[in-house]
């Protein structure tokens, strides 16, 4: 009798397991739109890599920006655009989130948010409506002191409090993590997965050569192209970038450097380019599609942030081999070892930025092993295996916890 028992209880523990196994998990991803930012390609790069067997995926996006939309039509994985027109624009997003829910209610298993404004409508409306696995993915230290004049006390306040709906929490780096336990206080777990990046992707998205990059942006062949992408904004320290080039230009004529992306201080850095008659030198692109492009073509890559969660970009040039100055913050020193994979720069210093620019023109056909370690760094430790696997457990541990 006892041995009959004993059988069938094997039995149902390994029907249960077999039932486990195959349960597949629905994500609902909210975020503010799918523009070329780094949380919006970083959603993207999960949602391409993670086990479709095992993970069904719905994004729905508060503004109507689709300029990664593309990259997600050949996965047949569902994007709804809630139109909001303004970030206090409740009535389109309730009425596009309330429809998502009544089409999904039975299969949503986890809602996870990403960026302040689809952070907190996440939790506050997903919690009304029932959802009690709401995780939050953590891009960059908002609540910093670097970040004082972008991130107020209030927005922190309401993260803070709404924060306390969430079960579980994912940096992009130990140093995002630290400084929302701090900042936020947070007694939920806080997971590092770490941006990262596919080299398969990145090759596939580089249609056109360096040559003809080059050619389009005029860069003679005898020419330094330098490369610097991200938001014209007071934290992505442009202003120290372009002072730098003042002294590098007049020992060194032929050097250019384009900066991509757009913001805010668009009008006072063009200005600052023609004060210091740089106009010659230094080139702003405005957004462009072709970032990755533009990063193969040039000859090192730039980014002297004064605060960063953990740069996608800074991966991508890594992993095509560019020679990476950076600013010498915490996120960059997770990546970037000095004079192994790339070069480090005091923050906020335009004579340190100078020295080592000069440092690594003087000596740029020498390091060839340097580019070398950088993709080798990047295959190590920010590769597309490791960190989704990461969050494939993640979500599975977050379902099964959850009651």
């Amino acid at each position: 009798m006892i041995s009959m028992i004993m059988k069938k209880q094997e039995q149902f523990l390994k029907v249960s397991l077999e039932k486990r196994q195959r349960i597949v998990i629905t994500v609902l991803h909210l975020i503010e739109s799918l523009r070329a930012g780094g949380a919006e390609r970083r959603l993207v790069n999960d949602l391409i890599n993670i086990d479709k067997k095992k993970f069904k995926n719905i994004v729905c996006c508060l503004f109507n920006n689709k300029e990664l939309l593309n990259d997600l039509d050949v996965y047949n994985i569902p994007v709804y655009f809630f139109g909001m027109r303004h970030n206090f624009d409740l009535y389109n997003f309730f009425k596009g989130f309330l429809n998502v829910f009544r089409k999904y209610r039975h299969s949503i298993g986890i809602l996870h948010t990403q960026l302040f404004f689809s952070n907190i409508y996440g939790r506050i409306f997903g919690r009304i409506l029932g959802f009690k696995r709401i995780v939050t993915t953590f891009q960059y230290p908002d609540y910093d002191k670097d970040n004082s004049g972008n991130y107020s006390f209030k927005r922190k306040i309401i993260d803070y409090y709404s924060s306390k709906l969430n079960c579980g929490f994912i940096a992009v780096s130990e140093y995002v993590k630290k400084s929302f336990i701090s900042k936020l206080k947070l007694q939920k777990p806080v997971h590092v997965i770490y941006n990262y990046v596919d080299e398969r992707r990145v090759n596939e998205k580089i249609k056109r050569s360096s040559v003809s990059i080059k050619e389009e942006l005029k860069v003679k062949n005898n020419e330094i192209m330098l490369i610097s992408v991200g938001r014209l904004e007071v934290q992505k320290g442009y202003e120290y970038l372009i002072e730098s080039m003042v002294k590098i230009v007049e020992s060194r004529s032929k050097v250019k450097l384009f900066i991509a992306g757009e913001g805010s201080m668009e009008e006072k850095l063009s200005n600052m380019i023609q004060e210091l008659s740089l106009q010659d030198n230094i080139f702003l692109l405005g957004q462009r599609k072709d970032v990755l492009e533009l990063i193969n073509a040039c000859d090192i890559f730039v980014l002297v942030s004064l605060n960063e969660g953990l740069s996608v970009a800074l991966l991508e040039a890594m992993i095509l081999k560019r020679l990476c100055i950076v600013s010498d913050i915490p996120s960059n020193r997770e990546v970037i070892i000095d004079g192994f994979n790339g070069f480090l720069s005091k923050k906020q210093s335009s004579l340190s930025i100078q020295n080592v620019l000069d440092k690594v023109l003087q000596n740029k056909e020498n390091l060839y092993f340097c580019r070398e370690n950088a993709k080798k760094s990047v295959m190590e430790m920010f590769s597309v295996k490791s960190n989704i696997q990461k969050l494939e457990m993640f979500y599975e541990t977050i379902t099964n916890d959850v009651l």
